[in-house]
């Protein structure tokens, strides 16, 4: 499956329908979700299929936060918790 390119978008109180259609117009299968800056989530056609239309949700009235995929840690960014110190190059 070729992937697509992935788009930021900021959060506040955008609904799921506002991403859906940005999805499309961008010709991706992604977007990452943002607040205050910071990554905080990614939104796919897979959680748009999965939480919303199997869910008999409507994505005119879901917010985006409440569907879209939380984002995990990288290694890079769990290391110095893990070791104390930041992993080398």
């Amino acid at each position: 499956m070729k992937m697509g390119k992935t788009l930021a978008i900021l959060m506040g109180s955008i609904l799921a329908i506002s991403l859906t259609a940005a999805v499309s117009f961008a010709q991706t299968d992604r977007l990452v979700i943002e607040d205050a800056g910071k990554p905080v989530g990614i939104f796919t056609e897979r959680d748009y299929l999965r939480k919303i239309a199997l869910e008999g949700r409507s994505s005119r009235e879901t917010p985006v936060d409440d569907v879209m995929s939380e984002l995990k840690p990288t290694i890079e960014e769990l290391w110095p918790e893990l070791i104390g110190a930041a992993p080398e190059a």
